[in-house]
């Protein structure tokens, strides 16, 4: 299963010349992998209340063309891997206009 999550880039999302800040990226893909996790039946805080928690262990990113304010993007999100108290998401940012990827990301959560 994957999630496609809408994210309009905003002046708070850039630097002065209108290209998003590299760390924020790794925000987009953040609310993707939260969006995945609601798609199938549970929220971070539901998942919270039955002590089980999602921390990132590592982050992965390849910036492969800028994102620019007022951007319509995509964020698909995918398990690209679960272990016994792990998982492994991969995650696309697109322009929503075009086929083009512009960001990609492997994600290694462990759960606590």
């Amino acid at each position: 299963m994957e999630s496609i999550l809408p994210v309009h880039v905003y002046m708070e999302d850039t630097d002065c010349g209108g290209v998003v800040y590299h760390a924020n990226f790794v925000k987009y893909f953040e609310r993707g992998r939260s969006d995945w996790i609601y798609r199938i039946g549970y929220g971070l805080d539901r998942l919270a209340q039955e002590g089980i928690f999602f921390v990132v262990r590592n982050v992965n990113v390849d910036y492969l063309a800028p994102a620019r304010l007022h951007d319509n993007l995509l964020v698909v999100s995918k398990v690209a891997t679960v272990k016994r108290t792990s998982i492994i998401f991969e995650q696309y940012l697109y322009r929503d206009d075009a086929e083009k990827i512009i960001s990609e990301s492997l994600s290694h959560g462990r759960l606590c």
